[in-house]
């Protein structure tokens, strides 16, 4: 897992973002080196290059567990392998 963070110190606004890794049809708890200010942060998750986007039947999903934890979620195909993630927001 890899995980890049950059942050406007004059407003807050700050980008996170990383790749991971899990089984098929698990879950997996992101936690973010650093918290944002409330829970109304954004999320968007997409497959990683390389493993089977264009199928039908995958879908991943995120729950806002805090601040600073999502847990990512889903993957239909038995070959699948791991997402990228990008988190913006305030901090």
């Amino acid at each position: 897992m890899w995980l890049f963070i950059t942050r406007d110190n004059s407003t807050g606004f700050t980008v996170q973002w990383g790749e991971l890794g899990y089984p098929n049809n698990a879950s997996t708890d992101v936690h973010f080196p650093r918290s944002f200010s409330n829970t109304s942060y954004q999320v968007d998750v997409s497959f990683r290059k390389g493993s089977y986007a264009n199928n039908t039947g995958c879908v991943l999903v995120w729950e806002r567990f805090s601040n600073s934890v999502v847990r990512i979620s889903g993957g239909a195909q038995s070959s699948f392998t791991g997402c990228s993630y990008i988190a913006v927001g305030f901090s």
